[in-house]
């Protein structure tokens, strides 16, 4: 028997309206028929009597099976497939539900919790009765509270993804809120820890340069478009050339080109912090920018990495580094694309003088 095959039952005032119906037919009908009787047979008003009796019962006793007993059947059946459809389909959602990795919480709209199923030990502090805020991050609560407030509101599936350390690690978390009833959620939270690890290695990986570890070419002109378009002004710009990495390569190998590009990254990690924009643009170029400064500023930054490379080259005299060296300053968006021509026709004309220099 399939639930479409059942009609549905008639409602209770229809119910009762047609109980008072089929009394009122039962009692006109059963007089109807003792008056016809004692018309007829005047003479046999005992029997009209019983027979009056007899009809009026068999006409109650079809009528109450129709309009009463068998909508009641009906909706015995009824109750039955539906019972049976809701056993079978909480059955296969508690199927699916435990083939899940996932923790899952059934909060109440007030977001104390009802029920819960841990996917892992240690990572919440969970337990029935405790109310949202004693179980997750103090700086993430109304934000859960929130999407509570919308899951419950529109009926649609909420999504946030949040930060729970458990020392010395920290967890990344997908929390989804899905409706649950009329005034419950189900919180069903995800572990995407090295979901987010991969995202920022490929992060990594996409604006790094694999030999040095410094920005690469592809990150310096994502930063050229933003900076251009930016206000952070006026920007100071290097533009520097490692030299004599072409003769190493044909007399030593491109492994000993590697080691002094290495090694001329690392002076530019002494002077400048993680956080500043300096770039490997070419084989043996880089640049570097910063935001928001002035052009002796720009001179004292430019001494220090002299500064570094001596004593760089001190410490290991056989593998000498020669920097070239420009420098810019763009005042304005205007004047941007200008001081970055500049910058580099000053570390050619440096380079120039290096060779001067040692012819």
């Amino acid at each position: 028997m399939n639930l479409r095959d059942i009609n549905p039952p008639p409602s209770k005032k229809s119910l009762i309206v047609r109980l008072v119906i089929v009394l009122l037919a039962a009692f006109v009908l059963a007089e109807l028929a003792a008056y016809i009787g004692c018309k007829m047979f005047p003479c046999h008003g005992r029997s009209v009597e019983v027979f009056k009796e007899i009809l009026a019962a068999g006409f109650l006793f079809t009528a109450v099976y129709h309009v009463l007993t068998k909508p009641m059947f009906k909706e015995i059946s009824r109750r039955i497939v539906v019972e049976d459809q809701l056993r079978k389909s909480e059955a296969d959602n508690l199927a699916i539900l435990d083939s899940l990795p996932d923790t899952i919480l059934r909060i109440s709209h007030a977001g104390v919790l009802i029920d819960f199923r841990l996917e892992s030990e240690g990572v919440l502090n969970v337990d029935f009765g405790k109310h949202v805020k004693e179980m997750f991050p103090e700086a993430v609560v109304p934000d859960i509270m929130n999407c509570l407030e919308n899951t419950l509101y529109s009926g649609e599936l909420q999504k946030l993804d949040i930060v729970v350390s458990d020392w010395p690690e920290e967890h990344h978390q997908e929390l989804r809120f899905v409706k649950y009833g009329d005034d419950e959620v189900l919180v069903i939270i995800s572990n995407i820890t090295d979901r987010k690890m991969y995202e920022e290695k490929l992060k990594y990986v996409s604006t790094h340069d694999a030999l040095t570890g410094l920005y690469n070419r592809a990150f310096y002109e994502a930063q050229l478009e933003r900076l251009g378009k930016g206000r952070q002004y006026p920007i100071g710009i290097i533009a520097i050339d490692l030299d004599g990495l072409k003769e190493t390569n044909d007399t030593y190998g491109h492994a000993a080109g590697d080691k002094m590009i290495c090694k001329a990254s690392g002076v530019l990690k002494r002077v400048f912090r993680a956080d500043d924009y300096v770039f490997r643009t070419g084989g043996d170029e880089f640049t570097v920018l910063l935001t928001e400064t002035s052009f002796d500023g720009l001179q004292l930054v430019v001494t220090r990495i002299s500064t570094c490379l001596d004593e760089v080259n001190k410490a290991n005299p056989r593998l000498k580094l020669r920097l070239s060296m420009g420098m810019a300053i763009a005042e304005t968006r205007e004047t941007f694309h200008e001081a970055l021509r500049m910058a580099d026709l000053r570390m050619y004309e440096d380079k120039a003088s290096h060779k001067a220099a040692k012819v």
